[in-house]
This record gives structure tokens, C-alpha cells and sequence, in this order.
């Protein structure tokens, strides 16, 4: 009986300890995915790393709402991007699916004039693991005048994930018209 309880222990504290070393790659997974462009395992040919003075960290934006935060990239100041504005989205959370989420059918692009750019985004999810999704969120590059004079560009993420409204702003430091 004593063996019994001790067998049990032993294999309770073993799962107790693969599953705090799977969360705990999880999480390295995830920050890499934020911070890391041009990562190895990347398999989005179009993504090529360009020339740039920013290093990346800067152009990340974070926001979120209850259990789930989104943090997004702009790639264009520091990729070779002329037909297209891109972002790497990724989300997180331990309460819902977010891999169900098509990011596109709820992004709007606003300029510092209140110009609108909205329903021709393309979402390209990359990792759809449920509860840590990420991939990347394109638009035709817009015409000129939308980036011309203008103080910053806000990417707008209306009623997602039971949010009613997420904002990602980037000066006008990041944008070449």
C-alpha cells in the first residue's frame, strides 16, 4: 500500500515536471517569435532580411484585453518591402482559441489623418497551436499620399477575441511614403 502512494507520487511530481518544462519552451518559443524576424525556422520566403538601421524591438506594439495580448510588429522599416505594408501578429493566451481567428476580417489601417484602409488584408497564420498563434498580416501597399504627411499609422484590430478594439500605433519615424 505504502509503495502504491509513493509509485503514484513519483508519477504525479514527473508529469509535474514535463509540464513545467513544455510551458516553460513555450513561453522561450513564443519570445523568440516576437523579437526574432528572420528566425531559422521561418517558412515565409517573401520575409527576407533588409537593410536597417532599427534592430526591431522598437517596432513592436503591444496590446490586449482580459485574458489576451497580441503584440505586433511592423516589418516594413526593416524588410525590403515595396507592394506591401506587413506586421508579424503574435497572440497569446490560456483561455480560447485564438488559432480559430482570421486577424484580416477585423484590421483596419488608420493614418494620423483619418484616412481608413480596411477589408483587403491578408492573414497568413504561421503557427496555429491554439493558445499562441502567430503569423503575418499584409496589405497592398497603399497609395502614397496615405503615407505622406502624416505623424503615425495606427493598425486597428476591431472586435477580436471579445475585444471590442486593440491599437498599435507607429510614428511617422517608421514610415517611407
Amino acid at each position: 500500500m505504502k509503495g502504491n502512494k509513493v509509485l503514484t507520487l513519483l508519477v504525479m511530481a514527473v508529469f509535474l515536471a514535463i509540464s513545467v518544462v513544455a510551458c516553460g519552451e513555450n513561453s522561450s518559443q513564443e519570445n523568440n517569435n516576437i523579437t526574432s524576424i528572420n528566425s531559422p525556422d521561418d517558412q515565409n520566403d517573401d520575409l527576407k532580411q533588409g537593410e536597417s538601421s532599427f534592430t526591431g524591438i522598437e517596432l513592436l506594439r503591444r496590446d490586449g484585453g482580459g485574458d489576451v495580448t497580441v503584440d505586433i510588429m511592423f516589418l516594413n522599416p526593416i524588410e525590403n518591402f515595396t507592394d506591401k505594408l506587413a506586421f508579424k501578429v503574435n497572440m497569446n493566451t490560456h483561455s480560447v482559441d485564438l488559432a480559430a481567428i482570421d486577424v484580416s476580417e477585423h484590421a483596419v489601417l488608420v493614418n494620423s489623418n483619418g484616412k481608413e484602409l480596411e477589408g483587403s488584408f491578408i492573414w497568413d497564420i504561421i503557427d496555429s497551436t491554439s493558445h499562441h498563434p502567430w503569423g503575418y498580416l499584409e496589405i497592398e501597399m497603399p497609395e502614397r499620399d496615405f503615407l505622406e504627411d502624416i505623424a503615425y499609422i495606427e493598425l486597428r484590430l476591431i472586435d477580436m477575441a471579445e475585444i471590442p478594439e486593440m491599437s498599435f500605433i507607429w510614428e511617422k519615424e517608421f514610415i517611407k511614403p
